[in-house]
């Protein structure tokens, strides 16, 4: 008769296994879904409008800020792309990744006067000015506003901020749709790889150096890509929001050193697998 106390010692760890076995197939689903997320963001944003000419612009700027003297715009035209990229920020990092703007630099008086031109020209407007504190001697303040395919905020700055307007594209309506069905089918399809991936380690001791490594690199990046597409975070003028897969961007070397960390894993698993 087999002895209850030695059954129990052995149940012990295969317990432990099959949590830690389940506990990997989520975090590897959520870490996909953030990835196919952000991969529908990005398709959405190909239907994106072009930003106003500058001649469009400053004729903008001066039917919301009449009878002010305009200075020269500066535009970036790509859709999210770092302007002027060295070794570094191709390698590591972007400085600049962004949808793309034109800044028209201009006086800026009293945002609350501001606000009421630009609802009586029709721009849809939200219901109070936005002040954003940078530091002790620097306050941003701004009024953001939409018309026809058009986005725009008028700031200015008490520090070295300056002031004017900086236009950029509006989101585009599929961008969200888009974002949420490669979210949901990547949930699905990193779970169902996952359980895959781990069941002959069910009962034994599931570990996988290069897919736990790999997930471990991959981590900051899918929080900071999945955290940016359930809660957009706004920019302070005259910056304009990144891409909601940016953090794939920022923390490029982690992403790149992740996959290859999960490529390995599955090579290492077919082979032991080919090997019966």
């Amino acid at each position: 008769m087999p002895d209850p106390a030695i059954h129990m010692h052995r149940a012990r760890p295969q317990a432990w296994h099959r949590l830690v076995r389940w506990v990997a197939v989520v975090l590897v689903a959520l870490t996909v879904a953030a990835g196919m997320g952000s991969a529908g963001a990005w398709l959405g944003w190909r239907g994106a409008d072009p930003l106003p000419s500058d001649q469009r612009a400053r004729e903008i700027v001066a039917e919301v800020l009449p009878g002010t003297a305009v200075g020269p715009s500066e535009r970036w035209d790509a859709i999210f792309g770092d302007p002027a990229p060295d070794w570094m920020t191709r390698l590591i990092s972007d400085d600049e990744y962004d949808g793309g703007s034109v800044l028209v630099p201009v006086p800026v008086g009293d945002l609350a006067v501001v606000r009421g031109t630009l609802e009586r020209a029709g721009w849809r407007v939200p219901p109070a000015v936005r002040s954003e504190r940078l530091s002790d001697a620097d306050t941003v303040e701004s009024v953001t506003a939409r018309r026809a395919g058009v986005e725009l905020a008028v700031f200015r700055s008490s520090g070295d901020g300056g002031a004017g307007v900086v236009f950029q594209r509006p989101e585009p309506a599929l961008v969200r749709p888009t974002a949420l069905a490669g979210g949901l089918v990547g949930l699905l399809l990193g779970g169902w790889a996952a359980s895959r991936f781990t069941a002959r380690h069910v009962g034994r001791r599931p570990w996988n150096a290069p897919a736990w490594g790999g997930g471990a690199l991959l981590a900051l990046p899918s929080i900071a890509a999945g955290s940016e597409l359930v809660s957009p975070t706004g920019a302070v003028p005259p910056d304009v929001p990144g891409a909601p897969w940016e953090g794939y961007v920022i923390f490029k070397l982690l992403t790149v050193l992740g996959l290859i960390g999960w490529g390995y894993a599955v090579v290492l698993r077919l082979r032991a697998r080919a090997a019966g």
